[in-house]
C-alpha cells in the first residue's frame, strides 16, 4: 500500500502478441497515473461526517485544534479527525483564518510519503474544517522521549533523525516550510517498534509559490523552543517592526534543536518549564508589533542570537554525544540561514550515512546516499530532490540475506499482473490502497520496511531503477 512505483511503458518484447502489444501501450506512464490529490475530496459537512464516521474519545488538543479517535462505520478503518474553528486568532478576518486552514489541506493533498501523516478526506461547515487523518497509535517523540528518560542513545537518535529530515525533504521538495517542528508534531504510527514516525499539524505551513501571504498569518509561527534565530521578531533602526524571515532553512534549524534534545536530554534553551505553543508565541509577536515587549520572548532570542551562547550548548553536547553527532548538530544549528546545512545535505552527513538502520526482522543495513551537487549558489537544485541514490548494503554476518528482503522475484509478477490489468482495476487498487494505512495490515509489515530502505533519498517513491537496484543487490539480474 506505501509502495508507490512508477510505471513506463516498456518495449515490447520480440515475438509478442498483438494483444501483448496494446497491453503495453495502455500502461500508465509516470505523468498519467493519478494523483493524491486527486483521491482526497470534500464529502460535506458535519452532518455527513457523523454520518460516515462513529466519532470516539479525545486524541489531544492544541492551541487551535482538537483531534478525536473515529472509526469509518463502512470499512471499520481507524482515524484520527482534526477539528479546526474559526474566531480563534485575535484580530484574523474569517477569510484569512479559511485562508490559513484550508493551507494545511493544500499541503497535505500535495504530500504522499511514509513520514508524513495521511490526509483521507476532509468536511467543511461555516466555522469549522474536519480532517479525516491516519490514525497514528504509537503516541508523540515527545512521549517516546518520555519513555526514554529524556534522552537516547546516538543509534535511535540517528533513525528518528533520519525519517524527521525524511518527510522535511518532501516537504521542501514540495515548496513547504512546516514552520512549527517540534517533538509534539512527531508521531509514530503504532506501538510496534519499527513503526514510522510522521510529521503532523501543518496548519502553520507556507508555500514559496503563493503569490500573496498575509502579513499577520506570516508572523504567525513557531514554539519558542525550536524557533530560529532570524524568526524571532525584531526592529529596525527607526524601532518599526521588522517581518521574521521563514525559509526552509528554519525547519533544519527546528530539527537541529529537537536533535539537541535527543542527544543532550534538555532543550536547547531554558524557559524554566515555561513552553510558549504557538498561539501563545503569535500573540506575542503581534504584541511586540504593536510596541509592546515580552520578557520570554526577548530572552529566548537573545540567548538564540547569540554565538557564545550556541557554542556553550554544543559543548555541553560534546560531552555527551559522538563526534560526528555533534558535527551535524553544529551544522544545523548554524545561526546565519543562508550558510545553515540544508535538509537533503543532512541526509547525506556521516552521523546518518553511516549508522546502520536496524530491525530484528531485516538485520542490520547501512545506508549511504548519493546525492547530486549544489549549484554555484549554494542551493539544490529544484529537479535534484528526486535524483539521490541511496544504496543499502545487507548485513550476512546476522543471517540477513537475500531472503530478507521482499523486494524479489514475486514483486516483479505482481508489478507485471498490475500493469496488465484494466484501467478501473488498477484506479480501483490505488484508491484502496490510498485508504489503508500500511500499519492497518500486518501482513504487509516487511514490505513497508524493505519500502523504506530502498526509497531514494527518503522521498517516499520508489522508481524501476530503485527495484533495479534492490534486485541486483540480492543477485538477480
Amino acid at each position: 500500500q506505501e509502495v508507490a512505483v512508477f510505471y513506463g511503458a516498456a518495449s515490447s518484447e520480440s515475438g509478442a502478441t498483438q494483444e501483448d502489444e496494446v497491453s503495453t501501450l495502455l500502461r500508465w506512464r509516470a505523468s498519467e497515473g493519478v494523483q493524491k490529490r486527486n483521491l482526497v475530496r470534500c464529502r460535506g459537512g458535519e452532518a455527513e461526517l457523523h454520518v460516515n464516521y462513529e466519532l470516539k474519545g479525545s486524541l489531544g488538543s492544541g492551541a487551535f485544534a482538537t483531534v478525536r479517535h473515529a472509526v469509518d462505520r463502512v470499512t471499520g478503518f481507524p482515524r484520527a479527525i482534526k477539528t479546526v474553528r474559526t474566531g480563534q486568532h485575535e484580530g484574523l478576518e474569517q477569510e484569512i483564518e479559511w485562508e490559513r486552514m484550508l493551507a494545511e489541506v493544500e499541503a497535505l493533498m500535495e504530500l504522499t510519503h511514509p513520514n508524513i501523516v495521511r490526509l483521507h478526506e476532509y468536511y467543511r461547515d461555516d466555522d469549522a474544517l474536519y480532517l479525516v487523518e491516519e490514525f497514528c497509535s504509537g503516541g508523540t517523540l515527545a512521549n517516546r522521549l518520555t519513555e526514554r528518560g529524556g534522552r537516547m542513545d546516538a543509534d535511535e537518535a540517528a533513525l528518528l533523525l533520519r525519517q524527521m529530515l525524511r518527510g522535511v525533504v518532501c516537504c521542501h521538495a514540495h515548496g513547504l516550510t512546516h514552520r512549527d517542528l517540534k517533538p509534539d508534531n512527531f508521531v509514530i504510527a503504532s506501538k510496534d517498534p519499527a513503526a514510522a514516525l510522521k510529521l503532523i499539524d501543518f496548519g502553520l505551513t507556507l508555500n514559496d509559490t503563493w503569490s500573496h501571504v498575509p502579513s499577520k498569518y506570516a508572523h504567525m509561527a513557531g514554539t519558542l523552543e525550536y524557533c530560529a534565530p532570524e524568526t524571532f521578531p525584531s526592529v529596525d533602526s527607526q524601532g518599526q517592526a521588522k517581518r521574521p524571515h521563514y525559509g526552509q532553512s528554519c525547519d533544519v534549524w527546528s530539527l537541529g534543536a529537537i536533535f539537541y534534545q535527543l542527544l543532550v536530554g534538555e532543550p536547547l534553551i531554558n524557559l524554566d518549564g515555561k513552553r510558549s505553543s504557538s498561539a501563545e508565541f503569535a500573540r506575542m509577536v503581534m504584541s511586540v508589533k504593536d510596541g509592546k515587549e515580552r520578557t520570554i520572548v526577548d530572552d529566548a532570542a537573545t540567548s538564540i542570537r547569540s554565538a557564545k551562547f550556541i557554542s556553550a550548548r554544543l559543548n555541553v553536547a560534546r560531552r555527551r554525544a559522538p563526534e560526528d553527532a555533534c558535527d551535524l548538530l553544529e551544522a544545523m544549528l548554524t545561526q546565519d540561514p543562508a550558510a545553515r546545512v540544508t535538509a537533503v545535505k543532512a541526509l547525506q552527513h556521516r552521523f546518518l550515512a553511516d549508522r546502520p538502520l536496524t530491525h530484528s526482522q531485516l538485520g542490520p543495513v547501512k545506508m549511504r546516499i548519493d546525492m547530486p551537487e549544489a549549484d554555484d549558489s549554494g542551493d539544490m537544485p529544484h529537479a535534484a530532490y528526486a535524483l539521490p541514490r541511496v544504496v543499502h548494503r545487507f548485513s550476512s554476518a546476522t543471517g540477513s540475506g537475500p531472503s530478507a528482503s521482499p523486494i524479489d522475484e514475486e514483486l516483479i509478477r505482481k508489478l507485471r499482473r498490475f500493469a496488465r490489468a484494466p484501467a478501473l482495476h488498477r484506479l480501483a487498487v490505488l484508491v484502496e490502497a490510498s485508504m489503508v494505512g500500511p500499519q492497518d495490515d500486518e501482513a504487509i509489515k516487511k514490505q513497508v520496511l524493505a519500502f523504506r530502505m530502498h526509497d531514494r533519498g527518503g522521498l517516499g517513491v520508489l522508481t524501476a531503477d530503485d527495484i533495479a537496484d534492490a534486485l541486483r543487490g540480492q543477485g538477480l539480474e
